[in-house]
């Protein structure tokens, strides 16, 4: 598995190690979003500071966007922030929070470039 959960508070973060795509997005949304915890989280961070290889397309964006929908209409985040260090994978992570803001999701994203910020943010 290319990532850790850590279950902290009200929240939890997702830390992927080296690779981050669809298929692995789609697998942590189920290991987070389907356990009993995530009916009381508030926050989430998904963390892909690691991340050194990435292959996501413009209609993959799409599919996670649409995903997240599908999740934020059972579990209702206030947050969820996402740490991308890479200019590009910063790049796409805004995409994808923009797409998420067309369709109507609930939930507040930002992308920032390492933890300090993110938690600053979530504890707002």
């Amino acid at each position: 598995m290319p990532y850790i959960i850590r279950w902290i508070d009200k929240g939890c973060i997702v830390s992927f190690s080296s690779s981050f795509s669809l298929l692995e997005n789609v697998e942590a949304n189920s290991d987070v979003f389907d356990d009993p915890r995530s009916a009381t989280m508030s926050f989430a961070v998904w963390d892909l500071s690691e991340v050194s290889d990435y292959k996501l397309t413009a209609q993959e964006i799409s599919v996670i966007s649409y995903n997240s929908l599908l999740i934020s209409k059972r579990v209702k985040l206030k947050k969820l922030a996402i740490i991308a260090a890479e200019d590009r994978l910063r790049d796409v992570s805004k995409l994808y929070a923009v797409q998420c803001a067309t369709e109507d999701i609930s939930w507040e994203i930002q992308v920032f470039e390492n933890m300090a910020q993110a938690d600053s943010w979530i504890r707002l």
